[in-house]
């Protein structure tokens, strides 16, 4: 099969079927970004857990408290300051692909306004919804403290395969699920203008007597904007979970009302726990689009996803495209910047022979395949599942 012609071709499918607008929800944050070299120092529960990360070459998130942020920030520090949280990631993707975002920011102080990359297509609930130079609060900012990590970087007496981060998440507004009172009063009357709902951070919460409540809430919250809107398309993304009881709620209130789930291989032997389902990663993920919806299944070296409905891989392409050049630049990319970008691309070898593997499988259900694409020693890593996403959902 010629991937780099059919790379191509997923760009040119896309500029024709992106949507114009969608919205992004529940979570927006800081990253603060540290660059690992060698020789820093952590705090004991930080350094157990980094050392598993970096002997596996796998992502992690721990949620910290706020003097164990201050401690990292203080004896490692940070290199720089970026959007994070999945809604942010997803909506800075967007944005620069000229899409009209609605996204959801508990915490609306100006530090967090300052990262959205193109402010003309964000906005924001504050009073109305306004672009993100015009609100202009005071508040606590939630910060991520990524450890992000190279291949060959040493640890104790670990050293890492492969490329990756270990991400410490200070973050009280997703710990509790809180949705925005003002975007939860503004979203219904701008629902029905808006084509996809791109739904993230039920990951990040805290084990309580209430955990079943805020979940709920939150099922009420997407209830209520898909009864304004028949035809709105909504994608949950899950996420590195910490507590399973939190995953196992969110399989049973939030999955069944959903269009499509997106979630790595590690979120997926997660998911596997909670609902009992079997069978290797072709297989599962059959099985949960039986049971829930359709699936989308992406790791570094390639993507597929299984659905009832006929469509083409022209959706999982073009994420792997904004994937790659947000790890080969640092940075989001506009459709000029892609086509460039697409006339020098090189396939993933292990995501090629994969796709062997893909079509000797017997899904129940249509799966289509790609292959990621090889961009080397990345210069991020922090979301690109989200960069993926992105993509994927706004064009499918």
């Amino acid at each position: 099969m010629d991937w780099i012609s059919s790379y191509r071709n997923a760009l040119a499918y896309t500029e024709r079927n992106i949507v114009s607008n969608a919205l992004f929800a529940y979570n927006v944050n800081i990253d603060a970004v540290k660059h690992l070299k060698g020789g820093e120092k952590f705090p004991a529960k930080i350094a157990k857990l980094l050392k598993g990360c970096v002997r596996k070459g796998m992502e992690s998130e721990v949620r910290i408290d706020q003097r164990t942020l201050k401690a990292l920030m203080r004896r490692v520090g940070y290199d720089e300051m970026r959007m994070g949280g999945q809604a942010g990631n997803m909506s800075n993707v967007a944005s620069s692909l000229g899409v009209l975002c609605y996204t959801h920011v508990p915490s609306k102080c100006r530090e967090q306004m300052k990262l959205f990359e193109h402010p003309e297509n964000i906005l924001v609930a504050d009073g109305s919804f306004r672009t993100p130079e015009k609100v202009h609060r005071k508040c606590d900012v939630p910060v991520h403290f990524v450890m992000e990590f190279g291949r060959g970087y040493k640890f104790q007496n670990a050293e890492a395969p492969a490329p990756n981060r270990l991400i410490a998440s200070f973050n009280p507004p997703c710990a509790v699920l809180e949705i925005d009172s003002e975007f939860r009063r503004l979203a219904p009357r701008i629902i029905d203008t808006v084509s996809r709902a791109a739904i993230s951070g039920f990951h990040n919460p805290t084990i309580g007597a209430d955990f079943k409540e805020r979940i709920k809430n939150v099922s009420m919250h997407l209830k209520e904007l898909k009864r304004l809107n028949h035809s709105l398309k909504m994608h949950v993304e899950l996420g590195d979970f910490q507590h399973l009881q939190v995953l196992k709620e969110v399989t049973e209130e939030i999955l069944p009302m959903c269009d499509s789930v997106g979630f790595n291989e590690n979120e997926l032997e997660q998911i596997k726990k909670v609902t009992g389902i079997k069978g290797d990663e072709w297989r599962a993920c059959d099985r949960i689009c039986d049971e829930f919806c359709d699936v989308v299944f992406h790791r570094p070296q390639f993507s597929f996803f299984v659905t009832e409905e006929s469509s083409c891989e022209s959706p999982l392409m073009f994420g792997s495209l904004l994937a790659a050049y947000r790890a080969a630049k640092g940075i989001n990319a506009s459709f000029k910047e892609l086509e460039e970008f697409a006339k020098s691309i090189k396939v993933n070898s292990e995501g090629i022979e994969k796709y062997d593997e893909f079509r000797k499988v017997k899904f129940r259900n249509n799966a289509y395949f790609a292959p990621s694409l090889d961009v080397g020693e990345p210069k991020m890593t922090v979301g690109l599942g989200d960069c993926f996403t992105a993509g994927y959902f706004l064009t499918k």
